[in-house]
């Protein structure tokens, strides 16, 4: 799959509503299943920041924090 495109359609596709909550999620969940987990982190933060009770959001920092070994981080979160 060509991943990069996809995360360009959904980068675009925020440009027009920056605070789409689903479409960040998606954008994180390939970002983070392409292992760019800085990238991946920064989108989850977002969510959480747009939606603090967002559980997807919080699931997805924790995950990527263990896949960057940040463990007193994910233990924190």
């Amino acid at each position: 799959m060509d991943w990069g495109s996809v995360i360009e359609a959904l980068r675009k596709a925020l440009e027009t509503n920056p605070e789409d909550i689903s479409v960040r999620i998606h954008l994180a969940s390939i970002l983070e299943q392409s292992q760019r987990y800085e990238e991946a982190l920064t989108e989850y933060r977002f969510v959480r920041g747009l939606s603090p009770n967002s559980l997807p959001a919080w699931l997805g920092v924790v995950r990527v924090l263990m896949a960057l070994r940040r463990w007193d981080e994910a233990i924190g979160s």
